[in-house]
């Protein structure tokens, strides 16, 4: 291309310097044409450059356009509407299409327009709307046919097929390709039993540049048709009534479903003539009365992916007529001691011929539940008569129908009862317990007692002069469970009398008499007991126990305790004689002793003084004076000596002492003479000092021997 300058000389445009415009220039030149970059598929983005011109400080504007053809001169091209001048984004519009972008220099000198390559003509990689879908039974031997799935256009009519081996119905990277199952078809051989198969299918787009790969769901696992192994088995009483079940049988292969169809045979051969039994479709089916004198057996079907097996179970026994019961018998009478109560047969279902028969059988129950019952003896009539022993029961009733042929029959039993009624009958007599000596408390138990309602019981202390009974005269006011023996009752006899009531009618009962009431002379204590011996660990103390104002026939028992405080003492375990080894558990508290005398009068319990357990000391080196300067102003150093404490670490507590003679009772304490060296001074001179020690949890102190007089 030539460019004509201002004074009318041409020079070529190729010998033009990038960026130099001559004097008097005209509008803008392409020295190299923009360039359209970027991947032509749907979504991408494509870049435009401006290019390279002369100009003169240009500015630069693009318009995008979308074009049939890609020809010098191109046809079809539209303008694109976009707000990115130099760059913009492929949509479904530009398939099949070829993108290019004008571009024009604008400057002072006016505008230039020039063209971008084309792009390669734009594609969109397919899409899938809906999986490929196998069909085809899973077995060696037969074909298995691939759909290619659904697709949104456009794509190209021609897909690709690669079938899939797999380990795992769910897990896809279990999969392995099959060589050369490159079809929409694949035959299933063995080396695939126990796996399953998956294809995947490729489309591409209509400019065969972009493709979509997706694959199937797994079919079911590749098995082998199921054969039956052992037949199916009926089981069940053959009776009308009877519920009668079917196994599957067993199968060579997996089955996931099975069907069940109940057939009415009459007779029980091969070439038995049999009926679908209408809504029998289960494992299980109850025999009814069109099934007498029938015969009954089962079709399974056994279903897998392979397809389904018909077998028969075997046959039943001849059904037989058993007695139904549809209502069951009933009670009827007033239900109070003395009476007589009926039982209805229920209503039962027709036997085949003939009547049935009845047997009854009465039963006698603690509580409602039919579990609680117990026959009654010799209770087999319709009827029975209720006695005492029924009393606070319930009665219930079975009744057994008995087909003519009497080896078919049924029992079912009647509601029970409600609870029997009747006037109170004792059935364990009153007692009386206690002391049997005057100003003593006797306690009454009222005795056991049957009676629906429950009874009113009201009670009477009787005195009686002798054992004859004709003696006994009631006590007024002597009422309650409990008496306190007078005086009066003394050389006597007592007893209690018990009135049982309900609204149905009472009776009363007596305890036994008691002993003869004596006269009550309690235990007194005259010397209180004491505690005998040192009380450390390891001593074994004994109780002295005491002086009683009568000793004659008086035996005695003792319980040793352990005392935190006067009042707070508990038992130590297995201590009852009268001797106790002191325990380690023993140090720091005090121990006392609870002596009890007894006669036949009763007891008397009076406790020792409690006494306080010291630790047991050992003192194995004595304390000493082991140097003296023996004038005033001089130092004397002692030595604490060794001592042993069982269980037990304590401090020990030294002290200095001044003595006017070599007798220990002459002296005195030092005060603050607390350690184990002392200065004697002034109001030393002319006495004798001595050194003391004691653990921290004794009270005896050890001191060393008098030193000699100070000067």
């Amino acid at each position: 291309m030539k460019i004509k300058l201002a004074l009318g000389v041409f020079i070529l445009a190729s010998g033009l310097v990038a960026g130099v415009v001559p004097a008097n220039a005209a509008a803008p030149v392409n020295s190299v044409a923009p360039v359209l970059s970027g991947t032509n598929s749907v979504g991408s983005v494509l870049t435009v450059t401006s290019g390279t011109w002369v100009a003169v400080t240009p500015s630069y504007s693009y318009q995008w356009q979308r074009c049939t053809t890609n020809t010098e001169t191109p046809t079809g091209c539209s303008v694109i509407s976009t707000t990115n001048p130099n760059t913009y984004t492929l949509t479904s519009f530009d398939v099949n299409k070829y993108i290019r972008v004008s571009v024009t220099a604008l400057d002072t000198n006016g505008g230039t327009t020039v063209f971008s390559n084309f792009s390669a003509l734009v594609g969109a990689a397919p899409s899938n709307t809906s999986l490929p879908v196998i069909s085809g039974i899973t077995t060696p031997g037969s074909t298995l046919t691939a759909t290619t799935g659904s697709w949104r256009a456009p794509i190209s009519s021609t897909f690709e097929y690669s079938w899939l081996s797999c380990t795992s119905s769910t897990l896809q990277n279990l999969c392995s390709p099959i060589g050369g199952a490159v079809t929409n078809s694949f035959v299933l051989s063995a080396p695939y039993l126990g796996k399953y198969i998956r294809v995947s299918v490729t489309a591409k787009d209509t400019t065969l540049q972009f493709s979509t790969t997706v694959t199937s769901a797994a079919t079911s696992v590749i098995t082998i048709p199921a054969t039956l192994v052992s037949a199916p088995t009926l089981s069940g009483t053959a009776f009308s009534g009877s519920v009668l079940r079917v196994t599957n049988g067993t199968w060579s292969a997996a089955i996931s479903t099975f069907f069940y169809q109940w057939q009415r045979c009459t007779t029980n051969t091969i070439s038995a003539v049999c009926s679908a039994i209408t809504g029998a479709t289960q494992n299980s089916y109850t025999a009814t009365s069109t099934d007498v004198n029938k015969y009954l057996r089962v079709s399974v079907t056994a279903l897998n992916v392979v397809g389904g097996t018909t077998v028969f179970s075997n046959f039943s026994g001849l059904i037989a007529n058993v007695p139904v019961n549809i209502s069951l018998p009933t009670i009827t009478g007033q239900v109070v001691i003395g009476s007589t109560v009926s039982a209805t047969t229920g209503t039962w279902s027709a036997p085949v011929a003939g009547v049935y028969s009845y047997l009854y059988a009465w039963s006698r129950c603690t509580t409602q539940d039919v579990g609680s019952c117990t026959t009654i003896s010799q209770a087999s009539q319709s009827t029975y008569a209720i006695t005492a022993i029924d009393a606070g029961k319930y009665i219930r009733v079975a009744v057994t129908a008995v087909d003519p042929n009497p080896i078919y029959r049924t029992t079912v039993s009647s509601a029970p009862t409600a609870l029997i009624s009747g006037p109170p009958t004792n059935s364990v007599a009153p007692t009386i317990t206690g002391e049997f000596f005057t100003t003593k408390t006797l306690t009454s138990n009222s005795g056991t007692w049957i009676s629906t309602p429950a009874p009113t019981l009201a009670l009477q202390w009787q005195v009686c002069t002798s054992v004859v009974l004709s003696t006994c005269v009631s006590i007024p006011g002597a009422i309650t469970s409990t008496y306190v023996v007078q005086a009066t009752d003394q050389d006597k006899y007592l007893r209690l009398q018990v009135s049982a009531s309900n609204y149905i009618g009472g009776t009363f009962v007596y305890s036994a008499l008691t002993p003869v009431i004596r006269k009550y002379v309690p235990l007194i204590n005259t010397v209180a007991p004491k505690i005998i011996g040192t009380p450390q660990d390891g001593v074994t103390l004994s109780v002295d126990k005491g002086l009683w104002g009568d000793s004659a026939n008086v035996t005695y028992t003792y319980k040793w305790q352990r005392c935190t405080t006067d009042l707070t003492c508990i038992d130590i375990p297995l201590a009852t004689l009268a001797t106790y080894k002191v325990v380690t558990l023993d140090i720091g508290t005090s121990l006392k002793v609870l002596v009890s005398a007894n006669n036949t009068f009763g007891s008397t319990v009076v406790p020792t003084a409690s006494v306080k357990v010291e630790p047991l000391f050992k003192n194995l080196k004595r304390v000493s004076i082991t140097k003296i300067t023996a004038k005033v102003g001089g130092k004397a150093l002692a030595d604490a000596g060794l001592w042993v404490l069982p269980a037990l670490n304590p401090s020990v507590t030294y002290v200095w002492q001044r003595c006017t003679t070599r007798a220990g009772a002459t002296c005195v304490t030092i005060a603050k003479a607390t350690k184990l060296s002392y200065t004697l001074s002034k109001l030393d001179r002319g006495k004798y000092i001595r050194f003391g020690a004691v653990p921290a949890t004794a009270t005896k102190w050890s001191y060393s021997p008098i030193s000699v007089k100070i000067k």
